[in-house]
C-alpha cells in the first residue's frame, strides 16, 4: 500500500514501485482506493504486465581462488555471465572482506573490467588480477559486480567473489640442520603454514643434488614447530639432502632443502618407531594405544619410559629389562604408573640399550608422541536463528590443533536428506564465511558440518534452517489518513493487518509531524493478533498538531515492512 493524505484535486504519480520492493515481473493489479470525510470509499482497478527485472541474470567465477603472478597456474579468474533476454552488462571491481552476514563488498570500485558490454544469454569476463591502474591487487578477497540493463531500463546486480593469494607457503626445515650432531632415528621438525595449504612432503635422497626422491612423511595441514616425519638413518652413511615442498590450493610452492652427513657407528638398535604418533585414548575404539616399537641386533638390557617435556618420567614399560635380539613392542594407553588418565599433550618416549654382555655399551633413542583427547570445536554462527533469506552465508569456527579434515553439506530435505557439499579442508578456520547461500528458494534445509582430528575423534552437528524470503504484509486499517482524533472520543483504536509466517516482532508507533524521527511505541508484540485489533491509542496526553503513526513487523529472516498512516 501506498497512502497519503492530500485533499482535494489529485493528478499525477501516486506512487512508485521497484525502488526497495523485491524484484518482480507477471501480470499485475493495481488498485486505487479514494476515502473521503464522509467515510465514502471507491476503488478502481487496472490489470497489465509488468516488467520489473532483468530475466534470468547470474554469475558464477572459476576459480574462485587464484594465484596472478605470472607462472602460468592459475593466473586468470574467469566470471561466468548468464541471461534469460538480452541486456548491457558492465562488471567492476570492489575489495571485499567477510563479516558477520558472509562475505561483503568495501570502499569504492577498483577498476572496470568490461562497461557496455552486449550480452544476448552468456558471456565471459577474465580478471587478471589486477587493478585499473594495471597493478596485481594485495591478497585478499574481491567482489566482481555485474550490473545488467534491459531494454525496459530495468536493472540488477550480482556479485561473485574470489580470493587472490599470491603468498607462498612458509615451510622452513628447524631441525635437522647441516652440522647438527644426530641419533640413528631423527625426528625431522618444521613449519608448514598458508591460509589455503593444499599439501606438504618430506623427502630424503642421496648426495647434495638428488635426481630421486624418497618420501618419508606427507600432510595437507598445517604445522607450527611440529614433527613432519621420522628418518631411521641406520645403514646409511654419507651425504644425503632432506627436502620441505609445500604447496598450496592457489597454485603457490615452496621447497626447502637441508644438506646431511651421516657417520657410520655400530648401533644396539636397529629402529625405533611409535605408531600411531598421536592417539586419543577416549573409549570410542578409534586409536586408543600407541604402540612403542623397536627391534635389537644384540641381547641387551632395555629401559623404555615415557617423559614429560620437563624430563619427569610418568610411565616406566620397562626397566632395566634383558631382552633378545629382535622387535619389541609395547603400547601405551595413556596412563601413568599410577593408572591415572594423563593430560592432553606432547610427551618423550625414551628408549635406552645396554649391551647384555658388556653394559658400559648403550644406546639411546628419544621420540616424541602426542596424547589428544580433545575433539574438534565447531560453532557455527549463521543460520543461527533457524531462519534466513535466501542469500546468506555459512559463517563460524571449525578449529583443532592436528584438524584433518571438515565439510559444510546442505540438503533441501532434511526429513530424508541427501547432501551436497559446500566447503571442505584441512585447516582451522576461525570466524570466516564457509560458503555463500545464494538464491535459495524458500523451504525447511539443514546443514551437516563434520570435523575429524589426527586422533579420529569426530565431531558431527545438524543444524535445521528454513529460509523465507518474503518479508511480512502489514496495513493500517484504523485510523485511516486524514482522521481528526481527539482525547474527547476516548482511546483511537488502532486496527490492521499482519501476515507472516515467522513474525518476530511488531510495533505500532507514533510520532510528530509528516516525517518523524523520533517515534514513541503504543503496541508491541511477538504474536500475530487473533483480531484485525491491535490495540488503543490514548491521546489525552498528546499535544494538538499532526502525527504519523507506523505499523512495523519483523520476521525471524531479518525482513520488515512498514505500512504508515497520518
Amino acid at each position: 500500500p501506498y497512502p497519503g493524505s492530500q485533499c482535494g484535486r489529485v493528478q499525477g504519480p501516486l506512487g512508485t514501485w521497484g525502488d526497495d520492493e523485491p524484484e518482480f515481473s507477471g501480470d499485475t493489479a493495481a488498485r486505487l482506493h479514494v476515502y473521503d470525510r464522509g467515510g465514502h470509499h471507491v476503488c478502481t482497478e487496472v490489470n497489465f504486465f509488468f516488467d520489473g527485472k532483468v530475466e534470468g541474470a547470474q554469475t558464477t567465477v572459476s576459480p574462485r581462488l587464484f594465484s596472478p603472478n605470472g607462472d602460468e597456474n592459475l593466473d586468470i579468474s574467469t566470471l561466468n555471465i548468464f541471461l534469460e533476454e538480452p541486456a548491457t552488462v558492465d562488471v567492476e571491481l570492489y575489495a571485499a572482506a567477510d563479516s558477520g552476514r558472509g562475505r561483503e563488498i568495501t570502499g569504492d570500485p577498483l577498476g572496470t573490467l568490461v562497461a557496455g558490454l552486449q550480452v544476448l544469454d552468456s558471456a565471459l569476463v577474465e580478471w587478471n588480477g589486477r587493478d585499473g591502474g594495471g597493478d596485481v591487487v594485495p591478497d585478499g578477497f574481491y567482489g566482481l559486480v555485474t550490473t545488467f540493463t534491459d531494454a525496459c531500463g530495468n536493472m540488477t546486480r550480482r556479485t561473485s567473489f574470489v580470493e587472490v593469494d599470491n603468498t607462498p607457503p612458509v615451510a622452513p626445515i628447524l631441525f635437522p640442520q647441516s652440522g647438527d650432531p644426530l641419533p640413528m632415528v631423527i625426528e625431522i621438525l618444521g613449519t608448514v603454514q598458508d591460509k589455503n595449504l593444499l599439501a606438504w612432503n618430506v623427502d630424503f635422497g642421496v648426495g647434495f643434488d638428488p635426481d630421486v626422491w624418497s618420501r618419508l612423511g606427507n600432510g595437507s595441514r598445517e604445522q607450527m614447530e611440529e614433527v613432519l616425519a621420522v628418518w631411521n638413518t641406520n645403514g646409511l652413511f654419507g651425504d644425503f639432502t632432506l627436502r620441505l615442498v609445500a604447496s598450496d590450493e592457489a597454485g603457490n610452492r615452496t621447497e626447502n632443502r637441508v644438506e646431511i652427513l651421516l657417520g657410520n657407528p655400530t648401533y644396539l638398535l636397529t629402529y625405533f618407531e611409535i605408531l600411531p604418533r598421536l592417539f586419543s585414548p577416549n573409549g570410542d575404539g578409534r586409536r586408543e594405544s600407541a604402540s612403542m616399537r623397536f627391534g635389537l641386533d644384540f641381547p641387551s638390557l632395555v629401559t623404555l619410559t615415557l617423559q614429560m617435556p620437563v624430563g619427569n618420567v610418568v610411565r616406566t614399560l620397562l626397566d632395566a629389562t634383558p631382552l633378545g635380539a629382535g622387535a619389541v613392542v609395547r603400547p601405551w594407553n595413556g596412563a601413568n604408573d599410577a593408572g591415572n588418565p594423563l593430560p592432553d599433550g606432547t610427551y618423550t618416549a625414551v628408549v635406552r640399550a645396554a649391551l647384555a654382555a658388556n653394559p658400559g655399551v648403550t644406546q639411546e633413542e628419544t621420540l616424541t608422541v602426542v596424547l589428544d583427547r580433545t575433539p574438534p570445536h565447531v560453532d557455527i554462527t549463521s543460520p543461527a536463528t533457524g531462519f534466513i533469506t535466501g542469500n546468506s552465508a555459512v559463517t563460524g569456527t571449525i578449529e583443532d590443533l592436528h584438524l584433518t579434515q571438515y565439510s559444510v553439506e546442505i540438503t533441501d530435505t532434511p526429513q530424508a536428506p541427501v547432501w551436497t557439499e559446500l566447503a571442505s579442508g584441512t585447516t582451522s578456520r576461525t570466524d570466516v564465511t564457509f560458503a555463500l547461500l545464494d538464491d535459495l528458494e524458500e523451504g525447511d534445509y539443514a546443514l551437516r558440518v563434520m570435523a575429524e582430528d589426527e586422533g579420529e575423534i569426530r565431531v558431527e552437528q545438524i543444524l535445521p534452517f528454513t529460509v523465507d524470503n518474503t518479508p511480512p504484509a502489514v496495513a493500517l486499517t484504523a485510523p485511516v489518513s486524514g482522521s481528526i482524533v481527539g482525547a474527547v472520543g476516548g482511546p483511537v483504536a488502532l486496527e490492521g493487518t499482519i501476515e507472516e509466517d515467522h513474525l518476530e516482532s511488531f510495533t505500532v508507533e507514533f510520532g510528530a509531524g509528516s516525517a518523524p524521527t523520533d517515534w514513541t511505541a503504543i503496541v508491541t508484540g511477538t504474536e500475530i493478533p487473533a483480531t484485525n485489533a491491535l490495540g488503543n491509542w490514548d491521546v489525552s496526553a498528546v499535544a494538538d498538531g499532526l502525527y504519523t503513526v507506523r505499523l512495523s513487523a519483523v520476521d525471524l529472516a531479518g525482513l520488515s515492512a512498514e505500512t504508515r498512516v497520518q
